[in-house]
């Protein structure tokens, strides 16, 4: 009796592929993790009167999540999905094995309106007891650099990346953030990949000072949320920081660096 073996390489190559990417996906993950546990503190700190408001705070473990954005679908981009002649019947093309790109942690952000190109880099958080809540506190980098809180979203990752960043001491990095305007563009690289956003929300809310449950609810722009997302947070204005300066931006797209390999 003989046995046939047929070598199916379409096939074989899909199951190659999807085998890089979970080892990519994984190592990705590693180093997210090592990030967050790197960048935690232990230490409890109470909050100083006179400082009350500086620095937004999250309770740790909320599951209520950011606001959602309501984001309108341009006319007619929609229906033309996926459309086809009335009448045709046309077979199911076969299609060719891809790999989704990985999710990234962002390294450079840019935003021309503004002339910004600055460095993205991890930046620690602390707990902070006000009464008898402890809640946590990200600080922005003490130097020309946007902060990214390595408990939010990965780019290219369903949920809330969030970058932080001064705007009147250590580099100023956000000095012009309260210059952009719904529709403006911000670029944000990272594992050899450009990714693109368009603002939808600018908004300024009141902070220091403010009662602590304005605080927590003003805080719940930088909590994880159910879509793709990149908020900056900073200060404003530059001559006494009472209030938060929040601008959320949904993607429009993502394209490999010039001459790299995406990771």
């Amino acid at each position: 009796m003989k046995l046939h073996f047929r070598f199916d390489g379409w096939r074989f190559g899909g199951t190659l592929l999807l085998l890089v990417g979970l080892i990519g996906l994984g190592v990705s993950l590693y180093r997210w993790a090592e990030l967050r546990r790197a960048d935690q503190e232990v230490v409890v700190y109470e909050e100083p009167s006179s400082q009350s408001g500086f620095v937004p705070l999250t309770l740790m473990n909320v599951q209520e999540g950011a606001p959602t954005l309501a984001i309108s679908t341009p006319e007619g981009e929609e229906s033309e999905q996926g459309m086809t002649e009335p009448g045709t019947n046309q077979a199911t093309p076969v299609p060719e094995p891809t790999l989704t790109p990985l999710p990234a942690i962002p390294q450079r952000l840019i935003i021309a309106k503004i002339d910004l190109d600055a460095p993205v880099i991890p930046v620690k958080a602390r707990k902070i007891k006000v009464g008898e809540t402890v809640y946590e506190q990200w600080l922005a980098p003490d130097e020309f650099a946007a902060g990214w809180p390595t408990e939010t979203a990965m780019l290219g990752q369903v949920g809330n990346t969030v970058l932080i960043g001064h705007h009147n001491v250590h580099g100023k990095v956000f000095e012009r953030l309260h210059e952009l305007e719904a529709g403006d563009l911000i670029v944000v690289e990272g594992g050899n990949r450009r990714f693109s956003y368009q603002i939808v929300n600018v908004m300024i809310l009141p902070e220091r000072d403010a009662d602590l449950q304005t605080r927590l609810e003003n805080a719940r722009w930088i909590q994880p949320s159910q879509d793709e997302r990149l908020t900056l947070v900073t200060c404003w204005p530059a001559n006494s920081n009472t209030h938060r300066l929040v601008i959320v931006a949904r993607p429009i797209g993502q394209s490999p660096l010039p001459g790299a390999e995406p990771q």
